[in-house]
C-alpha cells in the first residue's frame, strides 16, 4: 500500500479524446483503491479530461493554478503542475474541495444570464455616455 502523497508515476498524454481515454486507463492501471482526480481548468483547458474522468465514474476536483513564486526558482512544468494540484487537493478537508461546474442546460443558462448582465452594463455605460 503507498501512502498519501506518494508520487506513483508521471506521464504526458494529449488533450485529445484518445489522449483523455489513454490517460483514464493510465490512472486505472496504477490505482488499486477509489481516485480523486485534482484538476486545473475544469471549465477550460481541462474541460475535455474533466468530463471523460466524470463520465468513467471518477471523482474530480478543481484545484487552482499554484502561484508564480512557488515555482519561481524551480521552473514550470506539465510534470510540477500536476504534482501541485494534487498536493494542493490532499492538503484540503474532503467535503470541502471545490467540484467542476455542471455543463448543459445549467451552464448555458448561467452563460445566458451573464451575457445579459454584460449588456446592461454596457447599456447603462452608453447612457451615461
Amino acid at each position: 500500500m503507498r501512502g498519501a502523497g506518494a508520487t506513483v508515476d508521471i506521464a504526458a498524454f494529449p488533450a485529445t479524446k484518445a489522449g483523455n481515454t489513454r490517460t483514464i486507463a493510465w490512472i486505472i492501471r496504477r490505482t488499486d483503491v477509489s481516485v480523486l482526480a485534482a484538476v486545473e481548468g475544469t471549465s477550460s483547458h481541462g474541460a475535455s479530461v474533466t468530463a471523460a474522468l466524470l463520465e468513467k465514474g471518477l471523482e474530480v476536483a478543481e484545484v487552482r493554478p499554484a502561484p508564480r513564486s512557488s515555482h519561481a526558482h524551480v521552473g514550470k512544468s506539465d510534470a510540477l503542475d500536476a504534482k501541485a494540484a494534487a498536493r494542493t487537493a490532499l492538503g484540503r478537508d474532503y467535503n470541502r474541495l471545490a467540484r467542476p461546474r455542471r455543463t448543459g442546460r445549467r451552464a448555458a443558462l448561467r452563460i445566458l444570464l451573464t451575457s445579459r448582465s454584460i449588456i446592461d452594463q454596457q447599456r447603462t455605460a452608453n447612457r451615461n455616455a
